[in-house]
């Protein structure tokens, strides 16, 4: 059986993990989150730079950004992250 003081302290964690992601999503510059929304959705770094119309290094550039930003190592992280943080889902929209 779960304890109370388990439910709180899982909740805690979660609302400041939340709380931590916002802040950084935040901080994202406006191209930077058109970026993290395309790869989240799963497009390849050809179909992204095609999208947003800017150089394939410079969307590298911006990838590698976000990802410092966001402290994940990959994009499964990354995905794992906006998971459990839902600041992006399948359906929103870039432009």
């Amino acid at each position: 059986m779960i304890r109370i003081e388990e439910v709180i302290h899982n909740f805690w964690d979660r609302f400041q993990e939340n709380r931590s992601f916002k802040f950084v999503f935040n901080s994202l510059t406006v191209k930077e989150k058109d970026v993290y929304k395309l790869m989240i959705k799963g497009f390849s770094n050809k179909e992204m730079a095609r999208e947003l119309e800017i150089n394939h290094r410079t969307l590298e550039s911006y990838r590698a950004k976000i990802m410092k930003k966001m402290q994940v190592k990959n994009l499964n992280e990354m995905i794992a992250l906006n998971a459990r943080c839902g600041e992006v889902d399948e359906n929103s929209r870039v432009k």
